[in-house]
């Protein structure tokens, strides 16, 4: 069979629900503002397993440990921030972390040196060529991959809910795209990328994934790049359709999944018999209203075509996670969440600052300050 030769090892984890992040960040000139392909450089001044490179040379990549809560995430990281800021200081650099750069041509980027890489290049061409986008992935521990693969069927109701939080991208090529999320758009353009193919256990999965490598469709798992995904490297469940936003919005948005992850792992049986199934037209209609329109978007809650606003759905799900952030101890988090809410996201921040000048190097300069200061500048 074709599975047994494309066997499939899921690392469970002993702890249920570990949390991790992986942050994509833009190493500028300080000078220029432009991407600089200097993240070789950088990785060998500032050792450290938690940063690393990616397809371009001017993408530098914080992939957290995994932790227990999003705490414990925080205070890794921003050690980590104010190494790369006093190191930008010294060596004429600077960093972003928006879904993309504003004035950037993906035809200047350079690739970064990895046989992996130019097998990527080598089947997807211009697609790929295209990705000069920066995401933002949460990751959840699991028991189990059947387990990983219920959890990922709940989270695929919230892929509009995320775009919509995250979405950081509404420049593209010196253009205003009209889109909140124009990387979403970019990414999953590529063949293994954008909606996961429906499975509802992981034997289902493994005949999928067995189809792929024995298609050549994909050479290993880490060439799946669905919005939501298992990583059985890892024993992980990877959310991967946020674009990249600031320190602080990041780990608003992990407390979040990580309250809702909590909530579904005490009502799985009951969820199950009480939603209705979303179908794949209701699910791409929702992720492209989230990409289109971002925190303003309306979305399906029904086949029968009935919508609810993004941001009040959103509400609605934190009130049913209360006991979850008190828990967690998470309350500020929960804070800078609402803040989102009600002031915006940073698609939101990026077209207020382009509407009051009409220059794009000064949406870059508030993503360039926004990055120093951890967080939004509203």
């Amino acid at each position: 069979m074709v599975t047994k030769r494309y066997p499939l090892v899921f690392k469970k984890n002993l702890k249920p629900l570990t949390v991790g992040i992986e942050l994509e960040i833009q190493v500028l000139d300080a000078g220029t503002l432009a991407l600089t392909p200097r993240v070789t450089e950088i990785l060998a001044d500032i050792p450290s397993k938690r940063l690393t490179s990616e397809f371009f040379r001017s993408t530098l990549e914080y992939v957290s440990s995994p932790s227990s809560d999003v705490h414990g995430l925080e205070g890794e990281f921003r050690q980590l921030h104010q190494s790369l800021i006093d190191y930008g200081r010294e060596h004429g650099l600077v960093f972003s972390s928006g879904g993309t750069h504003p004035l950037a041509d993906y035809r200047d980027r350079l690739i970064t040196p990895s046989f992996r890489y130019y097998r990527l290049l080598a089947r997807n061409q211009w697609l790929i060529r295209r990705r000069a986008v920066y995401g933002f992935h949460i990751h959840l521990g699991m028991v189990s991959p059947d387990a990983c693969i219920r959890f990922g069927n709940f989270f695929s109701h919230f892929i509009p809910h995320l775009i919509g939080l995250a979405a950081s991208s509404p420049f593209w090529q010196k253009m205003e795209t009209g889109l909140a999320s124009s990387r979403s758009t970019i990414f999953e353009s590529l063949p293994s990328a954008g909606l996961p193919y429906a499975a509802k256990t992981w034997k289902q999965f493994g005949r999928i994934y067995a189809a792929l490598m024995e298609s050549k469709s994909i050479q290993s798992a880490k060439d799946i790049s669905w919005d939501i995904r298992p990583s059985p490297r890892w024993g992980t469940l990877e959310l991967r359709m946020c674009d990249a936003t600031t320190l602080q919005e990041a780990l608003a948005i992990a407390a979040w999944v990580h309250c809702l992850a909590f909530w579904y792992m005490e009502r799985e049986s009951s969820w199950l018999i009480q939603s209705s199934k979303s179908e794949a037209w209701m699910l791409r209609e929702n992720k492209w209203r989230a990409i289109r329109f971002g925190l303003d978007a309306a979305i399906l809650k029904n086949k029968r075509g009935a919508l609810v606003d993004l941001r009040a759905d959103i509400w609605r799900w934190l009130s049913k996670l209360d006991k979850y952030y008190k828990r967690l101890s998470y309350q500020k988090y929960r804070e800078h969440l609402i803040e989102m809410l009600e002031n915006g996201n940073s698609a939101i921040r990026q077209v207020k600052a382009f509407k009051a000048t009409k220059r794009l190097e000064d949406v870059v300069k508030m993503q360039v300050a926004e990055f120093a200061a951890g967080g939004p500048r509203y």
